[in-house]
């Protein structure tokens, strides 16, 4: 187990993880064996499974219903909602110059600026599904240094806060 936050409670994390966790390491890492991950969960939920993956599934199709490079722009955004990759990272990613992709994404009707605040809209609206999550940690994963900001840009663009989004959603999955 590797976490990038500084050691702290050292006996109390070797005692839940039941190894000794590597601090301040450049990423979180936990290696499971197959064993263990095979191992079904105490408090396991079937219904709470099944809405899991369907909602999952949902998603999934809806990214895969958009083709063409706008669609591989917004997988290749979506691997690091955290630190979005640049124009130029992209576009070394599918071998092609910065120019070349913002052409190209131009004769699909958009542009990368475009695809950047759609796909961290998209990850925000999934994760605002999930009650239990702050909206302080979803701007966290997104990239926001600021809660407030988070809360702005999503205002902005669903014209509703981020908030009353989700009890908005709640109340329509009920």
């Amino acid at each position: 187990m590797a976490l990038r936050a500084p050691a702290c409670r050292l006996a109390a994390s070797r005692r839940l993880a039941g190894v000794r966790p590597a601090f301040a390491q450049p990423r979180n890492l936990l290696v499971l064996a197959q064993r263990d991950a095979d191992v079904p969960l105490a408090r396991a939920n079937p219904v709470a499974l099944r809405l899991a993956v369907e909602q999952c599934q949902r998603y999934l199709e809806t990214w895969r219903r958009r083709d063409g490079l706008a669609a591989r722009v917004r997988d290749l955004l979506a691997r690091q909602p955290r630190a979005m990759p640049s124009l130029g990272e992209v576009a070394s990613a599918l071998c092609m110059s910065e120019r070349t992709l913002r052409r190209r994404l131009q004769e699909e009707g958009t542009h990368f600026s475009a695809l950047c605040d759609e796909t961290r809209q998209a990850i925000a609206e999934q994760l605002l599904t999930m009650q239990r999550l702050p909206i302080e940690q979803i701007a966290e994963r997104l990239g926001y240094s600021e809660t407030a900001a988070f809360i702005h840009a999503f205002k902005r663009r669903k014209g509703q806060l981020p908030h009353a989004y989700r009890l908005g959603r709640a109340s329509r999955e009920k």
